[in-house]
């Protein structure tokens, strides 16, 4: 084995890449718990107050109940 081999073999990630399968069998296997209640997640570097404050206005305009933190 050579050296960059060896250095290349203690990475921490997968060797077969990112994915959210692992994540998708996990929540399978609890029961799908995220289908449990309707939610809107805003993430993301920029905008997500408007973004937060607008989704907000639209639900509740058509009569909807809505939680933001």
């Amino acid at each position: 084995m050579s050296a960059v081999e060896w250095l290349d073999s203690l990475s921490p990630w997968p060797r077969d890449g990112f994915g959210l399968g692992r994540m998708h069998a996990l929540l399978a296997e609890l029961g799908d718990p995220q289908r449990a209640f309707p939610a809107i997640h805003v993430v993301g570097t920029n905008g997500k107050s408007t973004a937060t404050i607008t989704i907000e206005q639209l639900l509740l305009s058509d009569g909807l109940s809505v939680g933001s933190t």
